[in-house]
């Protein structure tokens, strides 16, 4: 067989095994060609030729934002990858709103609820119907969290008593200290509500708060102040830096 017969039986094998066109086989198996062989492939790994835009597989979607859905999750909870599903959902239509489109995907296309949720968010942000940290309902939110080197009964006891929390708002934003006194004020307390887990919510101007500890191994907690109900995406960035360093400050003085 002549060599150029022995490189269009090599492609068509690759086309049939992997499903590709022949022109898209032909492209890959030519470039794999260029590839150095490497004498010790144990030791020294053989590299994977870069795919080509447009060619072959989904192009890799596992590095993405907090509260999106990577296309290896999407493709390995459901069978399908994003491309797919955000095909099915432009063909519903944007004007559904949030929770039709989601339970669309659940009902129609027998997707787990959670994943129906996820897939619809990513969608929703790829069209540009959803910004980063915004909610279903249009509202956006955020979360700050910081692990303490105490247990969540000391830290519940920290909080509570006026000389020790006034030591921690201290160094806190202005802002933040009126809204979590005020709390403080109208009867709002960290309660334990189980062992282990203590919780308080409280209103700061539109919004809620919700500040949670929860018991880590060796005697540590985690602590984390989620925000919702703000207005925008400024919003988020204020409240994010007011309660990180709120909270950075708390990790250092809360020891037990």
């Amino acid at each position: 067989m002549t060599q150029a017969g022995k490189l269009k039986s090599t492609i068509r094998a690759r086309a049939a095994k992997t499903g590709e066109s022949y022109t898209a086989a032909r492209r890959q198996v030519l470039l794999a060609k260029v590839v150095p062989a490497i004498k010790s492939p144990a030791a020294h790994p053989r590299p994977v030729a870069a795919p080509i835009a447009g060619v072959g597989r989904t192009p890799d979607r596992s590095r993405v934002p907090r509260g999106e859905l990577s296309d290896r999750t999407a493709r390995k909870s459901t069978g399908h990858g994003l491309d797919h599903w955000f095909g099915v959902l432009d063909a519903f239509g944007k004007t559904h709103g949030h929770t039709r489109a989601a339970e669309y995907l659940y009902a129609e296309h027998k997707v787990q609820a959670w994943h129906a949720q996820m897939i619809t968010v990513t969608w929703e942000r790829a069209r540009g119907l959803r910004q980063e940290n915004q909610s279903c309902t249009g509202t956006f939110q955020v979360s700050v969290s910081r692990v303490v080197a105490a247990t969540p009964r000391f830290v519940v006891d920290f909080i509570n008593d006026p000389a020790t929390r006034r030591r921690w708002l201290a160094s806190a934003t202005p802002a933040l200290r009126k809204a979590f006194e005020e709390a403080i004020a109208a009867g709002k307390t960290m309660e334990m509500k189980k062992p282990g887990y203590a919780r308080m919510r409280y209103k700061w101007l539109s919004s809620v708060v919700e500040i949670r500890i929860t018991g880590k191994p060796g005697g540590k907690s985690s602590l984390v102040a989620d925000s919702s109900d703000l207005p925008d995406a400024n919003a988020v960035s204020v409240r994010r830096e007011a309660f990180a360093q709120a909270l950075d400050a708390l990790r250092d003085i809360a020891v037990a």
